[in-house]
């Protein structure tokens, strides 16, 4: 009886690894995509030719804030469907750093499906009112182009 335990035990913790390995490499990129849905907002939009220019259906666009660690975190994003996007962008409740700024500069990047990898852009956003190139609460943004980063940061 012991040995069919200590054997069932293995076949547990083998069962327990396979799943936990497979499960942690299926955590690629797209993970970076998950945000807070804060108190304000900023909605951006971008047509379906400007996404087009550098993403396929199904891939991501993300709006990325650097937050006190350092690090890129995403404050909102759509999927691109073949359609234009409105991407709300969330601002930082007071003391959280869980968003943008007023005044932030705006950092996009796709999660591209097909390569399952994340890949930061470059924007040309529209300056005309009401439409603002930096973040701010409430307001409205608009993307005139966007390209593959060509930066070192």
């Amino acid at each position: 009886m012991k040995k069919q335990l200590s054997i069932l035990k293995i076949m547990f913790v083998a069962l327990f690894s396979i799943f936990s390995l497979t499960f942690i490499n299926a955590q690629n990129d797209v993970t970076y995509f998950d945000f807070t849905v804060t108190d304000a907002n900023m909605t951006v939009q971008v047509s379906a030719e400007i996404c087009s220019s550098v993403m396929d259906e199904g891939d991501l666009l993300g709006a990325f804030f650097t937050n006190p660690s350092g690090d890129l975190q995403c404050a909102g994003f759509q999927t691109f469907l073949g359609d234009q996007l409105a991407i709300a962008v969330m601002a930082s409740e007071s003391g959280l750093f869980n968003g943008y700024a007023t005044g932030d500069n705006f950092q996009w990047a796709i999660y591209d499906q097909s390569a399952s990898e994340t890949v930061l852009l470059d924007s040309e956003m529209n300056s005309s009112p009401p439409f603002s190139t930096t973040y701010i609460a409430n307001g409205f943004g608009q993307i005139l182009s966007l390209s593959v980063s060509t930066g070192t940061d």
